[in-house]
């Protein structure tokens, strides 16, 4: 968990620093150039760069979008990232609607799957046979 603000009034980025300004009018800045770590010693993953911040509803979240266009929300109760979809991704269909101005995109609250995840070989796990061997 990531110790910052706990609440959000506004939020701006400033050279490549996402910035917040929390109610006790505290100007709270993160550094993307830090990779910090989780409680488990792996690393958190959070954008590495930032193009806009917004104040979700009840301020105790952030939508963040880096400068390649993916969304990232930022949970100030639990300290933590989620990495969504890109903002420039519209449904299936939408592009080619011309009756229409308005064209929906994806969500930008869905987590995407781990990238590392996809790369990493699959871990075999034991069969019943030796898992009642090693017992």
């Amino acid at each position: 968990m990531l110790t910052g603000p706990r609440e959000a009034t506004t939020a701006f980025v400033r050279n490549n620093y996402l910035l917040v300004v929390d109610g006790h009018a505290d100007i709270w800045t993160y550094d993307p150039a830090i990779t910090a770590q989780d409680e488990h010693g792996n690393d958190v993953v959070a954008p590495t760069d930032f193009a806009r911040a917004e104040v979700g509803r009840d301020g105790s979240k952030l939508m963040v979008i880096d400068n390649a266009g993916t969304s990232w929300i930022y949970d100030m109760n639990t300290g933590s990232w989620l990495k969504s979809n890109n903002v420039d991704e519209k449904l299936e269909g939408e592009d080619e609607n011309t009756q229409n101005p308005w064209k929906r995109g994806k969500n930008a609250a869905v987590a995407l799957p781990p990238e590392d995840d996809a790369a990493a070989p699959a871990k075999r796990s034991k069969s019943k046979s030796h898992a009642r061997e090693d017992a």
